[in-house]
């Protein structure tokens, strides 16, 4: 499973870290959409899905978009063989409608039963740069894997196109579609039919994967626009940051690495299902229940704004990440169905990477990127205030004036108060 981390960082002069989010987020797409887990044995409802997104935040030049150039191409590659075989199958399927079509008509004249139509075939989706519900909701419905992943170079374009065929952006319908994403659960398609009457699809699970970059300060800028750390929409996403990186020596790929990491992927498409969703092995449960634990805390004490929710998903999280490792390593052997139980040391592989990386890089982005941001908004929007209050006539701002007249002032304390002054 650690192909595809293997030397591939410093050829494209870019952060590791970088490409260790988007091979984790595309290698976790490419899981079938049965192949599910049950975090709790007592609780067989609850079930996650491999479903991941991550976002990688960088200045321009940091190389977000080599870092996920490796992983990307090769899932298109095995993209477009699995369209190919799809095509095929479709022509077969229009074929078999004609020769329906025919013997329904023979059966009408004869007056016997109608012929058994031949039934559409699924085909094999992986990526897609697309996400309005309209083009989403037509490859689900078509989507023989139940999911897939997007990916976009640059992911304020997600953000900045909701609702884009919307005459009231207020309505703000795409957001809620685009959350339920994360989750994959079913899903059903009412749309109004060419006679003007309501025809309903559908979906088993509609859900995706995420992944993209995006530069702090326009994040930043999003976030605090949409107030994305108050639906959920943030806390959904693992954040890495990536540096500019050292010039350094230029050397390619290992062949053998490349061909591990392709194989991998091979094996990670074909993995089928089991009759069950994967459970923890009882050392692994032990594990999940001190992690939630750790998990709860954090999240109870006094992080940056909008980091709480994000911790708080970690509980999920952690079992989704852990069923992406699991069913690396069984691709990696080359199993052809995903091993029932998931072992301890596959959960703390995944427990490491939450505490050990996502969790500096998470803090990082809560507590710098978007507090300064914050920050820099508060001073310009005072610095306005003031200009459009005073006057040479009235020099004098009051506390009085500003709790009346300057909305953020009742909400913040008063250290905050007086640092901005």
């Amino acid at each position: 499973g650690h192909a595809s981390n293997s030397g591939l960082g410093p050829t494209t002069g870019c952060a590791v870290a970088m490409h260790a989010l988007n091979n984790i987020v595309g290698l976790g797409a490419l899981v079938d959409g049965r192949i599910r887990i049950a975090p709790k044995p007592v609780d067989p409802n609850w079930t996650e899905p491999c479903i991941l997104w991550g976002v990688t935040c960088g200045e321009s030049g940091v190389g977000k978009g080599p870092a996920a150039r490796s992983i990307i191409r090769a899932i298109y590659g095995h993209e477009h063989a699995l369209r190919q075989i799809g095509e095929k199958a479709r022509e077969e399927f229009q074929w078999k409608k004609s020769q329906w079509e025919d013997a329904c008509a023979k059966a009408r004249k004869a007056g016997g039963a109608r012929p058994d139509a031949p039934e559409r075939p699924l085909i094999d989706r992986l990526i897609t740069e697309n996400f309005t519900i309209e083009a989403l909701t037509d490859i689900a419905l078509e989507n023989r894997r139940l999911y897939l992943l997007i990916h976009k170079e640059e992911l304020a374009s997600l953000w900045g196109a909701m609702d884009a065929y919307s005459a009231q952006r207020a309505a703000d319908k795409d957001r809620p579609f685009i959350l339920s994403l994360y989750e994959g659960e079913p899903y059903t398609v009412d749309r109004a039919s060419q006679n003007g009457q309501p025809r309903s699809q559908f979906i088993p699970a509609l859900g995706a994967s995420i992944s993209g970059g995006v530069q702090p300060s326009t994040l930043a800028r999003i976030v605090h626009r949409g107030h994305f750390t108050e639906d959920g929409m943030m806390a959904r996403f693992m954040i890495v940051h990536g540096a500019p990186q050292k010039s350094g020596e230029e050397r390619g790929v290992k062949p053998v690495l490349n061909a591990a990491f392709h194989r991998l992927i091979d094996r990670m498409i074909a993995l089928a299902a089991g009759s069950e969703p994967v459970q923890l092995s009882p050392a692994a449960h032990e594990l999940r229940i001190e992690a939630s634990g750790w998990i709860r805390r954090a999240a109870a004490s006094h992080l940056p704004a909008g980091m709480g929710a994000h911790i708080n998903k970690w509980e999920a999280l952690l079992c989704r990440l852990a069923l992406a490792y699991h069913c690396m390593g069984c691709a990696a052997q080359n199993m052809p169905m995903v091993a029932p139980i998931l072992e301890r040391h596959i959960l703390e592989r995944a427990w490491l990477f939450l505490r050990g990386f996502l969790w500096h890089h998470s803090m990082y982005f809560y507590l710098g990127v978007l507090a300064d941001h914050g920050a820099k908004n508060l001073r310009r929007d005072l610095a306005a205030h003031i200009l459009v209050r005073l006057s040479p006539k009235n020099c004098i701002l009051t506390t009085t004036e500003l709790m009346h007249y300057f909305t953020p002032w009742e909400d913040m304390k008063w250290p905050a108060k007086q640092e901005l002054l």
